[in-house]
């Protein structure tokens, strides 16, 4: 299991000490959010400059929060594509070739269905030329079935990006699938996945500590024990001792996926 820990997960940091921070747990690799660079006014050249001296492997999570691919609004969509280039660019930069990117949704929901998804899939594809240039690609990921989430199944998934281009894949969110689902029924089912995020779910909140929530995780667990894929590990904490990203440790070291040393050894300053 290739772990990686969400920049999220360690908010107060700049993305130079979440690098290091992933590597002082003994991690595999860090998944960089843009907004997480903005918010901290980060430079690329920082960001590089701390990857040379730690061992992580990095993917992008492009801006989605302010963002809609699909709006009805034609500038939302505009500058949507051009945040989603832009964690391309950073991608390329930071040898960062894995972009997760949000399917974006409806605007309302008295407009059908399929013009949003005609929509979408026509930006994609413009992405996908764009993914060519910057030699990355972007991972669709499977929302959580929410008011106006456009792809929630893996129904959805695999027909939005039947006749795509092979730049454009897939993140599998474990959190996303509903609670009287095994995580594994969806999981076979998706095609193109090449990234996992990896929390737990209540009834009350998603991206919760492993162990804390309902979702069903062992199969899964499992499942991904043996799986090349990077698994990014999520959630948001502000907090400035990480205690989500340990709950996250404690339990996969419980299920024996993680040697004692990841937490045993840590110290960060």
């Amino acid at each position: 299991m290739y772990l990686y820990l969400s920049s999220t997960l360690c908010w107060n940091y700049p993305i130079p000490d979440v690098l290091q921070i992933a590597e002082a747990f003994h991690l595999d690799g860090v998944e960089v959010w843009i907004d997480q660079i903005h918010f901290h006014q980060s430079t690329l050249e920082e960001i590089i400059e701390a990857k040379k001296y730690t061992n992580q492997s990095l993917t992008i999570h492009a801006s989605s929060w302010d963002l809609n691919p699909c709006a009805l609004n034609p500038e939302v969509q505009r500058s949507s594509l051009k945040e989603i280039e832009y964690a391309m660019e950073v991608g390329d930069r930071l040898d960062a070739r894995n972009i997760t990117i949000h399917p974006g949704k409806m605007t309302i929901e008295h407009v059908d269905r399929k013009h949003y998804i005609k929509v979408l899939r026509q930006n994609l594809l413009r992405l996908a030329e764009k993914a060519n240039q910057y030699n990355v690609h972007l991972s669709v990921e499977l929302m959580e079935e929410k008011q106006k989430e456009l792809i929630t199944t893996p129904n959805d998934m695999n027909d939005l990006l039947e006749g795509l281009p092979d730049r454009i894949r897939v993140t599998f969110d474990v959190a996303h699938v509903p609670l009287d689902v095994e995580p594994n029924n969806y999981y076979e089912k998706l095609n193109r996945i090449n990234k996992i995020h990896l929390s737990d779910t209540s009834k009350e909140a998603y991206h919760i500590a492993l162990g804390d929530g309902e979702s069903k995780l062992d199969r899964i667990i499992t499942e991904l024990k043996d799986s090349h894929l990077p698994i990014v590990l999520e959630g948001f904490d502000q907090s400035p001792s990480f205690p989500l990203l340990k709950k996250h440790l404690q339990y996969v070291e419980q299920k024996a996926v993680l040697g004692r040393e990841a937490l045993e050894n840590f110290s960060y300053k």
